[in-house]
């Protein structure tokens, strides 16, 4: 009697007793296509999620960068040529007096007035 995977065998002790059974050596379970046919479509799966992640961040990107053109335009600086100023003294007058040179002071001391 077969009932799955087990077979059973009924006796009795006036018959003749005659025992046979065949297996198979490959396991019982999906066959190996199914196994990497299903691998392959998770694989696609995966890819084409990275993919359109990838495409939507680059579309947010250029969003932003013509968003940025618009609200402040680039303007080029100019920068005028470099132009020298001679040096102008002033007029010597003769009737002015002389200072006197002042003597130094100590650092952080407050100047003393003169009388």
């Amino acid at each position: 009697e077969l009932s799955g995977t087990t077979v059973t065998w009924a006796t009795a002790v006036d018959q003749r007793l005659e025992m046979s059974a065949r297996g198979s050596a490959t396991p019982a379970g999906p066959p190996i296509l199914l196994i990497v046919g299903i691998g392959l479509v998770v694989l696609l799966v995966i890819a084409a999620v990275v993919a359109v992640l990838l495409f939507v961040r680059s579309q947010a990107k250029k969003k932003a960068a013509v968003a940025g053109s618009e609200t402040a335009p680039t303007v080029p600086i100019v920068e005028a040529p470099a132009v020298e100023v001679p040096a102008v003294e002033p007029p010597a007058t003769p009737d002015a007096p002389e200072e006197k040179p002042s003597a130094p002071r100590a650092p952080n001391t407050p100047p003393t007035p003169e009388v």
